[in-house]
């Protein structure tokens, strides 16, 4: 995974059989640092981070982040 910009994506994004795979360096107006996407790329989640805020309430909360499916998503528990 490299720095793309606004994103982390694989190092063969352009090859002729390309990785799509790619990780926000944003989630949930929270910047993801570059422990976290190595978690989330070798364990599947992450530690619980603090700091997201709510789309919704605009309120602030922890979670961990997961990968399942190649999608990124709240862990809560």
């Amino acid at each position: 995974m490299v720095d793309k910009g606004k994103f982390y994506g694989c190092t063969n994004y352009k090859a002729t059989d390309p990785c799509t795979f790619s990780l926000p360096k944003k989630w949930s107006e929270k910047s993801l640092g570059k422990t976290a996407i190595k978690d989330l790329i070798t364990k599947g989640e992450t530690s619980k981070l603090k700091g997201f805020k709510s789309k919704k309430t605009g309120k602030k909360f922890d979670a961990k982040l997961t990968i399942k499916e190649g999608k990124l998503s709240f862990d809560f528990g």
